[in-house]
């Protein structure tokens, strides 16, 4: 199937790429080698394609507009922030399979990784996972002064530090209109436990979540499956600073603990299309 050599290499599907042992990583990597030119790459839902494919196209992305390898597998975060590094027209990254349940091996992005430089400053679809420091979090109402207890401190500090790097970095993005950093849960909770978030921004005006303020053209924000817990005023906070913001999923997903006291009847109250 992959049989278009000759021809301007420019966009390539998962409809190029049967999903069966015909065509494995391998071969859609050494494809992926022929061109410099790739604008469009789709692999939403190849799963036969991972880490050396990612690593290929890593190496051949200085015209990619638009990426999807959300269905990839083992991809190591090293390899997609080089994307995110070298590509300077990307427009579109996504890194999340919101398809089908979460996989331990799915794609994410260490925070670690993730404060590099931006080789686009034009994204204005950003999907994926990223994962933070592990901290003792706290639930407490955000309206509330949060104490943290010894000996977690330190842990608490330095994730939350972390946490307001990547939202500095996320920020640069002005451009934004959707963010997704959760998957839509498809199978019972009991069954998902294991596929839930726990390391992830926790979209708290504590950790960081003011760092924001620029997305003002966001849209979309899908928080799904993710180990959060936002506050009366954090809610109150994306009111404000994301004006058009038409979406907001997740919001009260925070598997075994209750929503903050208030967000429930707030949101039915004031945005209900946010529900």
């Amino acid at each position: 199937m992959l049989n278009r050599l000759g021809y301007a290499l420019t966009e390539i599907t998962d409809r190029d790429v049967p999903d069966s042992d015909s065509s494995r990583d391998p071969e859609v990597a050494e494809y992926i080698c022929h061109s410099d030119q790739w604008r469009t790459i789709n692999f939403d839902y190849c799963s036969t394609v991972g880490p050396l494919t990612v690593r290929a196209i890593s190496e051949h992305c200085e015209h990619l507009q638009y990426l999807n390898i959300g269905h990839c597998r083992n991809v190591s975060s090293a390899v997609l922030n080089v994307i995110l590094v070298k590509a300077p027209c990307l427009k579109v990254f996504v890194a999340l399979y919101c398809q089908g349940p979460a996989h331990r091996d799915d794609p994410f992005l260490s925070a670690q990784d993730f404060t590099l430089d931006w080789g686009s400053l034009a994204l204005e679809e950003f999907h994926s996972k990223i994962i933070v420091p592990e901290s003792d979090r706290h639930w407490d109402d955000e309206i509330l002064q949060e104490k943290v207890r010894s000996p977690m401190h330190g842990a608490v500090v330095a994730s939350r530090h972390m946490q307001r790097l990547v939202y500095r970095k996320l920020a640069e993005q002005n451009s934004l209109k959707s963010l997704f950093l959760g998957q839509y849960p498809t199978t019972s909770m009991g069954q998902a436990d294991c596929w839930y978030q726990s390391r992830c921004l926790e979209m708290m005006l504590a950790s960081g979540l003011d760092e924001l303020a620029d997305l003002q053209r966001l849209e979309q924000l899908n928080l799904y499956s993710m180990g959060l817990r936002i506050g009366m005023p954090g809610l109150e906070w994306m009111v404000t600073h994301w004006p058009n913001l038409k979406f907001a999923a997740g919001l009260l997903d925070t598997l075994h603990q209750d929503p903050s006291p208030g967000v429930c009847e707030w949101l039915r109250d004031n945005r209900i299309d946010w529900l």
